[in-house]
C-alpha cells in the first residue's frame, strides 16, 4: 500500500532481515499485497558494503539490493526483469 502527498510517495511496509544458518533473510509484509502473507528473499550477495537478496519465485520484485555508499548515503533497488526501481537514502542530520 502506497499514499501520495503532493509529489512524494510512501509506502506501508513492515520488514524483517533475519539470519537463518549461513544466509540473510529478507522477510516483508505490503499491506493490502500477496494475501496479506509476508514475501521472503534469501541473500545471494554479502559484503561488507551490500548485499542482495532474491526470491525468484516472486512476481515483482524478484532482486533486492541495498549498497552503502558511504556514511551518508544508501542506495538501494529492487527489479525483476528489465523492471527497476531505485531509490536512494540519505542519512537524517
Amino acid at each position: 500500500m502506497f499514499k501520495y502527498k503532493a509529489t512524494d510517495t510512501s509506502f506501508s511496509e513492515k520488514v524483517k532481515v533475519y539470519k537463518v544458518q549461513d544466509k540473510w533473510i529478507f522477510e516483508t509484509l505490503v499491506k493490502g499485497q500477496n494475501g496479506g502473507q509476508a514475501v521472503k528473499f534469501t541473500s545471494t550477495q554479502l559484503s561488507s558494503t551490500s548485499v542482495t537478496f532474491e526470491n525468484p519465485t516472486h512476481d515483482f520484485p524478484k532482486i533486492i539490493h541495498y549498497g552503502l555508499e558511504s556514511t551518508a548515503l544508501l542506495r538501494a533497488f529492487i527489479a525483476a526483469g528489465t523492471d527497476t526501481v531505485r531509490f536512494n537514502f540519505s542519512k537524517a542530520q
